[in-house]
């Protein structure tokens, strides 16, 4: 029977079934609407989690964060007040759309850099105070990392 030949739905129902390819049973096979869902929302949230990157941060020093393809808590770490600081964001050429960096830093830094590698930048801090926070995310459709808090 050809899909289209099928009645519709207009609501599909939890225990209602989908058929599916199985690689693991190396056929078709028949899931439901509530385990698929389960199934996309984990792997969605999955996506969402974070790597940590600890950074020592000096006065004058530049460091770049991890180019891995995922979202990133960096740790910047140290004592006092930097006088200047510069982090670089991965480069625009290899970041994922929505990619996000989030950045918490133990010392101020007067003059703070964020290095955009090729991306445009909106809302970006120029300086930071002790135990700051911010978060960066990528839209690639604009080639631009947005302030997001």
């Amino acid at each position: 029977m050809n899909i289209n030949e099928l009645p519709l739905l207009s609501t599909i129902g939890t225990t209602d079934l989908i058929p599916i390819w199985s690689n693991t049973l190396g056929g078709t096979a028949a899931v439901s609407f509530n385990t698929l869902i389960t199934s996309l929302v984990q792997e969605i949230y999955a996506k969402q989690d974070f790597n940590s990157q600890y950074i020592t941060a000096t006065s004058g020093g530049s460091v770049s964060i991890t180019d891995k393809q995922q979202n990133i808590f960096a740790i910047l770490l140290g004592s006092g007040t930097l006088s200047t600081f510069t982090l670089t964001l991965p480069p625009a050429s290899n970041t994922l759309d929505g990619q996000t960096v989030m950045v918490f830093t133990v010392p101020g830094v007067t003059t703070f850099t964020l290095g955009l590698n090729g991306a445009l930048g909106a809302n970006i801090p120029t300086s930071l105070s002790n135990n700051a926070t911010f978060t960066m995310r990528y839209d690639a459709g604009l080639n631009t990392w947005y302030r997001v808090n």
